[in-house]
């Protein structure tokens, strides 16, 4: 127990300082929350389902840090192990993978790839819709990921669209 509370605490301050740019110690605790993970699994001899969710979402956070920093093909490398393991535990329809789809969009949008990003938020926003009242921020934010991606492909109707929709949600 008290590793898995060392890991949520790790995960915690890695977000933080992702929250405020501080990739090289967001990353250093992202990582501590791993191989805590992994040494709980070699303590316990099986990998529970908590702690694969949090290894996951761990992946996930440094797979958006990799694509801050221009590292494509690693973060998709790491996204692909984020998104398999949470398919995997969680089902395709948990709030956990709607994130992945996000930093999925987020990478694909680097990458120019403009369809297989619409697809990732399309998907992500289909998720955070089902609960629309919980989740209304995530709502926002990928309806604001989607104005962004449909103006840099010149579809300036859908991106004020999407944008007004993200907007009234924000207020």
């Amino acid at each position: 127990m008290q590793l898995r509370i060392l890991v949520e605490l790790y995960f915690a301050l890695g977000r933080t300082y992702a929250s405020m740019s501080v990739r090289n110690k967001a990353r250093k605790y992202f990582d501590k929350a791993i191989q805590t993970v992994e040494l709980g699994r070699l303590v316990d001899h099986h990998f529970r389902k908590e702690d694969q969710q949090l290894y996951a979402k761990c992946l996930t956070q440094i797979a958006n840090l990799l694509i801050s920093n221009k590292e494509y093909n690693r973060a998709s490398k790491v996204l692909g192990d984020s998104y398999a393991l949470q398919r995997k535990i969680l089902g395709p329809e948990h709030i956990d993978v709607a994130e992945t789809l996000l930093v999925y969009g987020t990478l694909n949008e680097a990458l120019e790839q403009y369809e297989v990003a619409s697809n990732c938020y399309s998907e992500a926003l289909a998720i955070y819709q089902r609960d629309r009242e919980t989740y209304a921020v995530d709502v926002a934010v990928t309806l604001s990921h989607m104005g962004w991606l449909v103006y840099t492909m010149g579809h300036f109707p859908e991106a004020l669209h999407s944008s007004e929709e993200a907007l009234e949600l924000s207020l």
